[in-house]
């Protein structure tokens, strides 16, 4: 597809509740690609891609950043007893989430031959003949069916699929279905609650506190067998609930008590690793938790924190809630790291059935900032939103076992919102530019929507957004980013401040030519031209005066060197 031009940056200042703004770094946007259908997972891949699952028609795309073009690497539409529009529910999400093994990004041609592993996490079975009606506050549930598969990739294909684990529960709500790899090469998937509680499910029992069942849990697999035999051969022998005599459900279960955690990422803060979710609320209260080993994470007998908030209500299907009660009795209970966003019950009870209106965000996945380049940004965790459209950033502490104020005294910041509907975000090695999916509908696959194109299609729907930062970048270098360290050294601007004119000098020994890309100081592309020698003069002459900002790019679209160029008079 072909790569469309730039657009403009969003420099962004709204209306928040108290503690949350919008922050004004500058940003310009690109569309990647667009088109996609449903894209639900996107991971940052091999050879500067990025790949995707699409969850309705179930295929898995590789992405070129740099034009677009996309490289369908699986289609699995075929394996499952289910289509669209036959007449039957579909499940929240499809074909849902993916991890690459790290084995795939070595240099080293026989460590990416060793484990070329591809994992894949997507529904495939519903029941003949249940009763699952279309219509949201029908009764009886929907029931379906998830497996876990480990493909090889090879070239432009993934095969060889390897069945880790099947039959996980799974529903037309809260699948969660988000799949990640450890640091200790261990496979963390999360389930939901499927929706137990509520609209079509609500007479489900909610299995979230259940240790034998997988509904409500994040489960934890070996990537790899270790030849214990049978099912026990996917099982880590150190989950917190194993039992080696017989394997059943809660042998997989690392942690519980979720209601839907749509978002888990591992993340090494100053040596300390830790695992975050990012989870749905019901009213209120999307959570952000550190995960622990045998952790139960509340729900439904908790809700955020434990502030009785929610007491005297329901929660999934749950109509006694004390939740003082239940923290002081758990001893593995944990509370979330942070909530967005903690309401008094004066104020949820007075929230009408309109639940776009109500103090949640929606949190679909998150991620976490490693870099140095963005100032402030160190350590941060980013939280995508389905809600309004928006990334949510909040800074971690020192050991990454908490949130402390970003600049201005906030606590949390809004980026990128109203551009699309994000379902999932991807970081670039390089620090400085994140890709976004966008979903292709205006509401999820859900009770309250259909799974194709329900509501009204947002902004962006279906397409893969990048947005670039273009603002000061900080001196410190992150050791993946060799590139950019050496561009640093050998590509200069002068004069700066200019008048009418700039050389832009590249001592580098790379492919050409070097793409030159100006924008003024709202983000918009001003000038855009070719380097095909070691210096290049830009004339500027017609530009007013103010602030620009330069990059500097190869040959491969690969960002080189952003530089601040003050134009006088």
């Amino acid at each position: 597809m072909k790569k469309p031009p730039l657009l403009s940056v969003f420099l962004m200042a709204f209306s928040f509740p108290a503690g949350l703004l919008a922050q004004d770094e500058p940003f310009a946007r690109r569309t990647v690609v667009s088109g996609l259908n449903s894209p639900w997972e996107i991971a940052y891949g091999p050879n500067d891609s990025l790949w995707v699952t699409e969850n309705v028609s179930y295929l898995v795309k590789r992405i070129n950043i740099s034009n677009g073009t996309s490289t369908t690497l699986l289609n699995l539409s075929s394996n499952k007893n289910f289509a669209p529009n036959d007449g039957g529910r579909w499940p929240q999400g499809g074909l849902m989430g993916m991890a690459l093994h790290p084995n795939l990004f070595s240099t080293n041609a026989a460590t990416r031959a060793a484990k070329p592993w591809v994992y894949l996490a997507y529904v495939y079975s519903r029941p003949t003949g249940q009763n699952c009606s279309t219509d949201a506050n029908a009764s009886g549930p929907c029931n379906f069916a998830t497996r876990i598969v480990r493909y090889t990739y090879s070239g432009n294909s993934l095969s060889s699929p390897v069945t880790i684990l099947e039959n996980i529960p799974g529903s037309n709500d809260h699948n969660s279905g988000r799949l990640t790899i450890g640091p200790d090469l261990k496979l963390y998937y999360t389930i939901g609650d499927l929706g137990a509680g509520q609209f079509n499910n609500s007479s489900r029992t909610n299995n979230a506190q259940a240790l034998d069942v997988l509904e409500g849990k994040i489960i934890r697999l070996n990537s790899e067998i270790d030849n214990d035999g049978g099912a026990d051969d996917w099982v880590p022998n150190d989950n917190p609930f194993y039992n080696s005599s017989s394997i059943t459900a809660r042998d997989y279960v690392y942690s519980m008590g979720h209601r839907n955690a749509q978002g888990i990422v591992w993340g090494n803060v100053w040596g300390n690793l830790r695992l975050y979710s990012s989870e749905h609320g019901d009213k209120s209260d999307d959570e952000i938790n550190i995960i622990t080993s045998g952790g139960n994470y509340g729900w439904n007998e908790v809700s955020g924190y434990c502030d009785n908030n929610y007491n005297g209500l329901t929660l999934g299907g749950n109509s006694s809630v004390d939740e003082d009660g239940h923290c002081s009795a758990t001893a593995s209970n944990a509370p979330p790291a942070k909530t967005l966003f903690t309401r008094p019950k004066a104020t949820i009870t007075a929230l009408t059935a309109d639940y776009l209106s109500w103090p949640t965000v929606a949190p679909s996945s998150i991620d976490i900032y490693p870099h140095t380049k963005i100032p402030n940004w160190h350590n941060s965790i980013l939280v995508t939103c389905l809600k309004a459209g928006r990334v949510y950033r909040m800074r971690l502490n020192a050991n990454g076992s908490g949130f402390v104020n970003l600049a201005g005294g906030v606590d949390t910041a809004s980026y990128f919102r109203g551009q699309g509907r994000y379902r999932d975000l991807a970081v670039h090695p390089d620090g400085i530019r994140f890709y976004l999916a966008c979903d292709a509908s205006g509401q999820t696959s859900g009770p309250t929507g259909g799974f194709n194109n329900g509501g009204s299609a947002p902004p962006n729907a279906g397409s893969i957004l990048e947005f670039s930062y273009l603002g000061a970048v900080l001196s410190v270098r992150d050791p993946v980013t060799m590139l950019q360290e050496e561009a640093e050294k050998n590509i200069s601007v002068s004069p700066n401040p200019a008048h009418n004119m700039f050389r832009v000098s590249i001592g580098l020994s790379m492919a050409r030519p070097y793409a030159l890309r100006l924008y003024n100081a709202s983000g918009v592309l001003v000038k855009e031209m070719k380097a095909r020698t070691e210096e290049t003069i830009v004339n500027i002459a017609a530009l007013p005066a103010g602030m620009y900002y330069l990059q500097v790019l190869n040959a491969k679209d690969q960002l080189l060197k952003t530089e601040k160029i003050l134009k006088q008079e």
